[in-house]
C-alpha cells in the first residue's frame, strides 16, 4: 500500500467498521445535523421541496427543512428531509471530489446510502459509492455554501453531531 493509499484506505475502514456500531446511538426523530466546523446545520437550498435542490449549509434555527431522519439499511443509512422526504445524495452520482450534494427521490442506489463513523468531536459520514465524505468547503462559516463530497480527514469541516 502506497504512502497515499494508506491513510484514505484506514479512513475507510474505520467508517466501515464503525457503522454497525452506530445504529444504536441514532436518533428516533427527526434531527438537525450540524457541522463541528462552521456551527451551521445542513437545509435544502431555500427551503425547496424539488427534486435536485441542492444541499447547503444554513442557521439552526426552526423549520423542517433543516430536520433530517437518519433510517437504518442493510448498507448504510439514508438520510431523509423531514420537509421534502427526499434524499441525501450526491449530484449525478458522482465519485469526483468537490461534487454537491442534492435531494433525490429516494431509492436503494448507493448514491443515497452513507457510514457514520463517530470520533471525538461528532461523526464523520462518507458516501458509499464513492467513498467521500460529506463536508463544508474550507470549513467556511457562511450561510447558504452548497455541502460537497471531498477526500475523508479529521477536520471539523467534516464533523457533523445531531
Amino acid at each position: 500500500m502506497t504512502g497515499i493509499n494508506k491513510p484514505i484506505a484506514l479512513c475507510f475502514a474505520a467508517i466501515v467498521g464503525a457503522s454497525s456500531a452506530v445504529a444504536e446511538d441514532l436518533p428516533k426523530d427527526p434531527v438537525a445535523i450540524k457541522n463541528g466546523a462552521s456551527g451551521l446545520c445542513l437545509d435544502i437550498s431555500q427551503e425547496s421541496q424539488a427534486e435536485g435542490a441542492g444541499i447547503v449549509q444554513s442557521e439552526c434555527k426552526d423549520g423542517d427543512s433543516r430536520l433530517w431522519r437518519i433510517e437504518q439499511t442493510d448498507n448504510g443509512y439514508r438520510i431523509v428531509n423531514k420537509n421534502s422526504s427526499l434524499c441525501l445524495d450526491v449530484r449525478g452520482g458522482s465519485r469526483a471530489n468537490g461534487t454537491p450534494t442534492i435531494q433525490a427521490t429516494c431509492n436503494d442506489t448507493v448514491d443515497q446510502l452513507w457510514r457514520i463513523a463517530p470520533s471525538s468531536s461528532g461523526n464523520s459520514l462518507a458516501n458509499v459509492k464513492s467513498n467521500l465524505c460529506l463536508n463544508v468547503p474550507n470549513s467556511v462559516r457562511r450561510p447558504g455554501i452548497a455541502i460537497v463530497q471531498w477526500p475523508c480527514r479529521t477536520s471539523a469541516g467534516q464533523s457533523w453531531s445531531w
